[in-house]
């Protein structure tokens, strides 16, 4: 699954104060919203538990993603990805999550057409 997010700023109080919760659990499951495709893939935005997530990764408990409904994520039901990564953007530059590539060179096209 493809994922990336806008948001970087992280808060590591608020992570070493979730570690507890997820420490132990077999997973931990974060919301997720369709946005589009990139190379022929569906094409993901991380919603909610940026913190969670690194929580999970700090004790070593699997991250998995769970898709939502445009309309439950805030997303226009019709909008293209350009219009949906405006959406859901968090005042960053978009930077991969999960999938192929490491870092961001994804959106760098349409995100450069937002500008």
């Amino acid at each position: 699954m493809n994922v990336i997010s806008s948001q970087r700023h992280i808060d590591w109080e608020i992570v070493t104060s979730k570690e507890e919760s997820v420490r132990g659990a077999g997973e931990v499951t974060l919301p997720v919203v369709l946005v589009g495709e990139y190379n022929g893939s569906p094409l993901y935005v991380l919603v909610d538990g940026h913190h969670t997530r690194e929580a999970a990764k700090e004790v070593g408990v699997a991250v998995v993603f769970e898709e939502m409904s445009r309309a439950d994520a805030g997303v226009s039901y019709d909008a293209d990805l350009t219009q949906a990564l405006e959406e859901k953007y968090m005042g960053s530059d978009y930077y991969w999550i999960t999938g192929d590539r490491v870092e961001r060179d994804i959106i760098d096209e349409e995100w450069e057409l937002m500008k």
